[in-house]
């Protein structure tokens, strides 16, 4: 089947699986309680052994006493997703449910081997939502699972942390399952997702609690994508590179930004940040001498950090001016470093392959039948970065 026509597919399911649900949901009125259930909130899927996989579960299931619910991890392989799943029917008297699951983690091991088959089955068979939040470990992920278990009751909560933390500290947006299939089955045949880590011990531990008797060890994000080509890993980005990744996305509207450093009549001011409060993105792509060149278009407001006094004590608007240019021109360096990151990685990351084809279908056709041409090679990449500082 063609990527195109999959894709289709994908999001013909995708409505036609929303729609049964919220019949199901109208007409069945004997849904089992979820004292009754055991609720599968994080799954991580990691290479097994002989070309199979090994799945890690998160597992809520109702409880006596005190605690209503419990929290415990829960692991099963098999040759292939749905013989791995098969181990999870029940848990301690009651039926596992993954429809709830709100993060899916990919260990590095199944990165590497190729986790297209795995991810594809569990979309295809509706195990868990398209849109469920889609992540990468630094390890393993049962160790990542393992280590979410050990935060103990406010494991959920922390997990929502992560989420948001993403709009927060950097500009990586959340990317979900069906985002990360549609650019794998693009004609771009590329895509990407966020890594994650912990904080303050390692994967797989976790350190004492301080006297307060809170856990020190905490999920966060790492900043950085990893990339893929085929359904295997192709490489990771650098933070340079993932920024200028981000800086294309339409869909990161808002987040953190830097400069490493910042100088004005030689005047050394350090390290500069700022907060994205606005950020449009326009890309026009055409074929320049019949080679393909792409080029983008922002506009960003920055709002500077509040711990900037010297900066803001000056209060010059050439001072203003000044890192408003600098902050333009790291924009425009960091997206040339992803371009790049594109042409060494020999993956289209920014879907540039699919925009072209839909937007100069014509000379897309007749550059593609010519065999010397190589499109990511040939391919150009600039932008030009306003910003205004607020």
């Amino acid at each position: 089947m063609k990527k195109s026509n999959k894709i289709r597919l994908y999001k013909i399911l995708a409505v036609a699986a929303a729609l049964f649900i919220a019949w199901s949901l109208s007409v069945f009125s004997d849904t089992p309680d979820v004292t009754e259930r055991a609720v599968v909130t994080m799954m991580g899927i990691d290479a097994g052994d002989g070309g199979g996989v090994r799945v890690s579960v998160h597992v809520i299931t109702p409880s006596t006493g005190d605690v209503k619910f419990r929290q415990e991890s829960a692991e099963s392989g098999g040759k292939d997703i749905f013989e791995a799943l098969d181990g999870f029917t029940v848990r301690k008297g009651k039926k596992v449910e993954f429809g709830q699951c709100g993060m899916l983690v990919v260990g590095k091991s199944l990165c590497e081997r190729g986790l297209l088959p795995a991810l594809e089955a569990l979309y295809t068979a509706g195990i868990v939502s398209p849109g469920i939040v889609t992540v990468a470990a630094t390890g393993s992920a049962a160790d990542f699972l393992k280590t979410a278990e050990g935060l103990g009751e406010e494991t959920s909560e922390n997990i929502a942390k992560l989420i948001t933390r993403f709009q927060d500290t950097t500009q990586m947006p959340m990317l979900y399952l069906l985002t990360y299939l549609n650019g794998e089955l693009s004609e771009s045949g590329a895509s990407f997702l966020p890594r994650v880590a912990f904080t303050d011990g390692a994967e797989g531990s976790v350190e004492e609690p301080e006297a307060s008797g809170q856990q020190k060890t905490n999920i966060e994000s790492v900043g950085t994508a990893v990339v893929f080509k085929a359904g295997k890993e192709a490489g990771a980005l650098t933070e340079q590179e993932t920024s200028g990744l981000t800086y294309t996305l339409r869909e990161s509207k808002k987040g953190s930004c830097r400069l490493e450093g910042f100088s004005f009549e030689n005047r050394a001011y350090g390290p500069v940040y700022g907060d994205i409060r606005y950020k449009s993105v326009k890309l026009k792509t055409d074929f320049v001498d019949g080679k393909p060149v792409a080029h983008y278009k922002l506009k960003l407001k920055i709002e500077m950090s509040p711990n900037h006094e010297t900066i803001a004590a000056a209060d010059q608007s050439a001072v203003t001016a000044r890192v408003a240019e600098s902050f333009s021109e790291s924009v425009e360096s960091d997206i040339a470093a992803a371009a790049l990151a594109q042409k060494t990685l020999n993956a289209d990351f920014l879907n540039l392959t699919a925009r072209f084809s839909r937007m100069n279908a014509k000379e897309m056709k007749v550059y593609l039948n010519a065999a010397e041409n190589n499109f990511l090679r040939d391919l150009t990449v600039t932008a030009d970065a306003e910003v205004i500082i607020i």
